[in-house]
């Protein structure tokens, strides 16, 4: 856009008087100068500013009357936003107004249309599209090549490369046999060997292969066996680059030999340090080049996104070229750590290690500490503790220390010793530091179990001090792998049992004194029980809350229906009853039904309809109690005159044993059948009525929930 030219075409004067018809209208003058289209913008009498389009390529640029150029659409300087509105909207066309007849010729010719002068603006509009769109397409394509020429000069993988990963990932050779040839084919090195040779060997036995010495194990019923592994390559491409290659590999083993195949999913380019922002560049291989039917573009084998969910996981680390591919970049300081890990072949997640170290400097010198020292589950939860995403370290290990004492936060060697010779990781390194903080022994034994089943110190440390003062480590975990093994599956859960178990106890003021109290032989019976101690009391407490509400909300029921206090009492001594245990109470007014549901948790006490059928006689409400705990609420039964069930509810609308009070209430009807009258079984017949329209009605409403309910409840009376 020549700007300077545009500059020098003197901005017009409307001829336009922008009388108060005219309102808020744009006045728009137009000329032209050689190539470009030129559009000033006048409201009343005041300039507003400058428009510019390139008629030959759909450039454009909109100036204000003290602003800077800028690359601006024409609706956009009118005042509108063009990602709502358009020039083909009426109620914007209606505030925009030609100056003459002459700027609208001058438009029509510089744009070449044939439109009418209602949508000379949606041709500019157009115009401007076309060239958005074209300048968008050029820049992706030019991105698209920029990629190709960065992958151009990263090779293909040499045998090389291969045969490493070959020999580092198989754990095993394998020697197939050929029946027809009456020969072993090993793996290793594809030699056919004779049976005879092998002193006629079994399956799975290991005889070594007479070519290339290598033990291998015996298969004679498959040829061929796959292996599936991960493996990183570093390697320098340019004097400005380097590149980080994650592959996924899979190894064929066969009766012929092996054959390696690799699927690279992931190249990182390492930039030197001032080169780029960030110091990196990630590709993802997109399975093929993609023809992208909305533009006509093709785009390449790698590309910044990841539609494949191509991941960078635990791999071993290819040993060549590591020093030249890290050298001047940002991740140089861990070189000598992956150098030494990649020597010794350790699988670890070096992607995270590399982000981690790109901004804690002294983390390579720590991972040299630990691989050179030989701790090598250390080595891979360290890496674990690395994150890829904000380069972070979220471990148990001091990245800052000078030593491996202080790296590791230990004092005693013969620990650091133990670590290494045990091959612990950080559990095992977070009990080593709490046992020379306590000054306790932990056996292997108990270590073992600690870090196989990731207990980490605070899991341990939730238990109350009183446990923790009494038994040693080598102890609770005993106990935990007991309760473990009896009913929770995981030392985890049982655990979690245990410290919530023993928490309830300290809150109830019980006993932690005594060991048959603090470490029950039934620790899940023991917890189910307090639980049900613990609702008890919360029943209890609840039944005296806001007695003065209970009692308010009680006097609205004997307000809206007031007979049933007195078919209450009526009934009470007829349907009590006591036996094996439990005991049927009724209550005596609305206010003892108020206060249950209350206590329960369940709707008895206020809804109305209870209320209603008691009245009219078409169900009761009784309390369900044990002998011992009269007091205490326990189950809600509603039941019809004649002794059906039609609802039981315990806290919370549970049913805590539910098998058990079924037989107590079994003998119930039995004993109410003998009390009832004549007038009674009239009732209980009306009821029964009742109770077979609700249902329907239920069933009509499609009410799964409830009917289901209802129906668990239901209890005959025979």
């Amino acid at each position: 856009m020549k700007y300077k030219l545009i500059e020098k075409v003197p901005i017009p004067i409307p001829r336009h008087k922008n009388k108060k018809d005219i309102g808020e209208k744009i006045i728009v003058k137009a000329q032209t100068e050689k190539e470009y289209l030129i559009l000033d913008l006048f409201r009343y009498k005041r300039y507003i500013s400058r428009y510019v389009l390139n008629t030959e390529t759909g450039e454009h640029a909109g100036r204000y009357e003290q602003g800077d150029w800028n690359t601006q659409k024409l609706i956009r300087i009118m005042g509108y936003d063009p990602l709502y509105e358009s020039f083909y909207n009426s109620r914007i066309l209606e505030k925009v107004q030609w100056d003459t007849k002459e700027d609208i010729e001058t438009v029509k010719n510089a744009v070449q249309t044939v439109y009418s002068d209602k949508y000379l603006l949606s041709k500019i509009e157009s115009m401007e599209e076309d060239y958005g769109k074209e300048k968008r397409l050029r820049s992706l394509d030019n991105k698209y090549r920029k990629i190709d020429r960065l992958m151009e000069g990263i090779t293909d993988n040499d045998e090389e490369f291969k045969e490493w990963l070959y020999k580092i990932c198989s754990t095993e050779r394998y020697l197939f046999w050929n029946k027809e040839n009456n020969t072993y084919g090993c793996s290793n090195c594809g030699s056919q060997i004779l049976e005879k040779n092998l002193d006629k060997p079994r399956q799975g036995e290991t005889r070594k292969c007479p070519e290339c010495g290598q033990p291998a194990v015996v298969k004679k019923r498959t040829q061929r066996i796959w292996s599936k592994t991960r493996a990183c390559k570093l390697e320098r491409i340019t004097p400005e680059y380097g590149v980080a290659r994650h592959y996924r590999a899979e190894i064929k083993h066969c009766i012929n030999g092996h054959r390696v195949f690799l699927e690279e999913g992931v190249r990182i380019l390492l930039y030197n340090k001032g080169h780029v922002r960030p110091n990196y560049m990630i590709f993802y291989n997109q399975d093929g080049e993609t023809y992208e039917w909305s533009n006509g573009l093709t785009r390449s084998d790698w590309y910044t996104s990841n539609p494949q969910n191509k991941r960078m996981e635990d791999c071993f680390l290819y040993p060549k070229g590591i020093p030249e591919a890290l050298k001047g970049t940002e991740y140089e300081s861990v070189t000598n750590a992956f150098v030494e890990m990649a020597r010794l072949g350790l699988m670890l997640n070096y992607n995270s290690l590399m982000a981690a170290g790109c901004r804690l400097h002294k983390l390579g010198t720590m991972m040299e500490y630990l691989a050179k020292g030989r701790f090598y589950r250390l080595c891979k939860e360290t890496a674990r503790s690395c994150w890829a995403y904000n380069g972070s370290y979220s471990g148990p290990l001091s990245v800052n220390g000078n030593s491996i004492e202080e790296v590791m936060g230990l004092t005693d060697k013969q620990k650091i010793n133990r670590l290494r010779d045990e091959n612990g990781g950080c559990i095992r390194l977070e009990w080593l530091k709490y046992a020379e903080a306590y000054g306790c022994k932990i056996p292997k034994n108990t270590m073992d179990y600690l870090e196989e089943n990731r207990i980490a110190t605070k899991e341990i440390e939730e238990l109350p001090d009183e446990i923790t003062d009494r038994m040693s480590i080598e102890q609770i975990v005993n106990y935990i792998r007991k309760q473990a093994g009896k009913h929770y599956g995981t030392p985890q859960r049982a655990l979690s049992q245990w410290v919530d178990y023993l928490f309830m106890r300290k809150a109830q003021n019980k006993n932690l004194n005594d060991e048959l109290f603090y470490k029950p032989k039934d620790l899940k019976q023991r917890h189910d029980e307090l639980i049900t101690d613990k609702k008890k009391l919360d029943t209890v407490r609840r039944m005296s809350e806001n007695p003065e509400l209970r009692q308010q909300e009680a006097r609205i029921m004997e307000e809206k229906f007031p007979g049933t206090t007195e078919v209450m009492k009526e009934v009470k001594e007829k349907y009590e009853f006591a036996a094996e245990g439990y005991r049927m109470i009724m209550p005596e007014n609305p206010v003892e039904i108020v206060r249950e549901g209350y206590a329960l948790h369940h709707c008895a006490g206020s809804s109305e309809r209870y209320f209603n059928r008691i009245e009219n006689r078409e169900t009761f409400i009784g309390f369900l109690r044990r002998e011992q705990e009269p007091g205490i609420p326990f189950y809600t039964i509603e039941f019809e005159p004649g002794g059906t069930i039609r609802q039981n509810r315990s806290y919370y609308d549970e049913e805590p044993g539910i098998e058990e009070i079924r037989g107590f209430l079994k003998l119930w009807q039995k004993e109410i059948k003998k009390r009832l009258t004549k007038e009674d079984k009239k009732h209980a017949a009306k009821s029964a009525i009742l109770r077979e329209q609700n249902i329907k009605e239920l069933q009509k409403n499609q009410n799964t929930f409830v009917l289901k309910k209802l129906e668990e409840d239901f209890m005959e009376a025979i």
